[in-house]
Parts: structure tokens; sequence; C-alpha cells
């Protein structure tokens, strides 16, 4: 290139050489390298759990759902022994058969709220080992046996009283609303948590996952 006057010479620019191909290498499984997963993060410590499980307490639906619990539960206590039970269970039992083949005799007085008139006999029945030919024990089929359990359970702690007989369905039936509850939060998108306060997110297909 020419040199023009007044300004400097342009330097020759030098072209670099090219390079060689580098012959190709392919890794076989063994030889690659080795991603190491993300370490998981720590467990949190008993005091964030605590703090989390109170922070649950300070939203509103959540407030309205426990108030609902102790209604529930604050009917039920006082009138859990009405009525007054002067017999066991096998001792009414007994005198009821005894009415039912010769109505001469007198009837054993109430001791029984609704259907406690057939679940109660069939928790004693269970308890005793009466039919054990029967399918869980339970002669009365009709109804899945979870709630004879219970009661046969609460006998077992509580004795054959009406405690006994009504104290596991109460705190069962207290704890079904908290699950309704925390399965239409699901529903819903909201992902129900010890924060207090629910993740929104698309809302999940019907179904278990």
């Amino acid at each position: 290139m020419p040199d023009w006057p007044g300004f400097p010479p342009v330097p020759e620019q030098q072209v670099p050489a090219s390079e060689p191909p580098r012959p190709e290498t392919t890794l076989s499984p063994q030889d690659a390298p080795e991603i190491a997963a993300p370490a998981p993060p720590p467990p949190p410590g008993l005091g964030e759990r605590v703090r989390s499980f109170l922070r649950w307490f300070k939203a509103r639906e959540n407030i309205a759902v426990c108030v609902m619990a102790a209604v529930v539960l604050g009917l039920h206590v006082p009138l859990i022994d009405t009525p007054h039970a002067e017999l066991s269970t096998p001792e009414w039992m007994r005198q009821d058969q005894a009415y039912k083949d010769d109505n001469t005799r007198t009837a054993p007085a109430p001791q029984y709220i609704f259907d406690e008139l057939h679940y109660i006999p069939e928790a004693i029945r269970f308890l005793h080992r009466e039919y054990p030919e029967q399918e869980h024990g339970i002669v009365r089929g009709e109804h899945p046996p979870l709630s004879k359990w219970l009661i046969a359970s609460g006998i077992v702690i509580f004795g054959d009283n009406p405690v006994g007989w009504r104290v596991l369905p109460i705190l069962f039936g207290i704890a079904s609303i908290f699950i309704f509850y925390l399965i239409c939060r699901r529903l819903v998108g909201q992902e129900p948590g010890l924060c207090g306060c629910g993740v929104p997110r698309p809302p999940a297909p019907l179904g278990w996952r």
C-alpha cells in the first residue's frame, strides 16, 4: 500500500498461519466427567419449625378453621356422657335380648344415640372375638369397620362407658375438618403449608399424583 504524505505508514497485517486440523476424540461413558448433584438444603432446625408452625395461625382462613374445630369440640365434650349409661354393654345386650324374647319384661333404659345401638355392641363382639369366622370379626358388614374399630379402641383405653364409646370418633371427626380444608386448598391451587399462606400455582388436575 502506498504511503500518503503527512500520514504514518500503515503496517502490514500479519495473516496467521492456519493450524493443522486436530483429530477428533470421543469420550466413552466411562471417561466422561461426572457431574456432582447439588447438595440438598439442610433441614430446618427445631426453632424454625416452631416459628413456621406459629405463623400458620396468622392467616385468617386458618384461624376460621381452628375456631370451627373448637366449636365442634366444645359442643361434644359437655354432652359426651349424655345419655348416662347405667349398664355395661354386655349386660345391656342381655337385657335387650330378653325383652325381645319376652315383651312382658322391662326394656333396658336407653343409653345409646342413634346408630350407637348397633356400633357399640359390634365393637364389644369384636373385642371378645365372638365371631372370628366373620370378616374383620364384624357381624353387620353393611358399613366399613373403621368406626367400630375406633369405638373398640376407645373401650380398651377408657373402658366400657360413654367416654370410651365416643372420644375417638369425636377426635377423628374434628381431624376430618382439617383434612377437608387442606384438600380444598389443594384443589383451588394453593399448597397448604406451615408458612400461614398458600403458594399460588396452576390448578392441578383432579386425581392423585
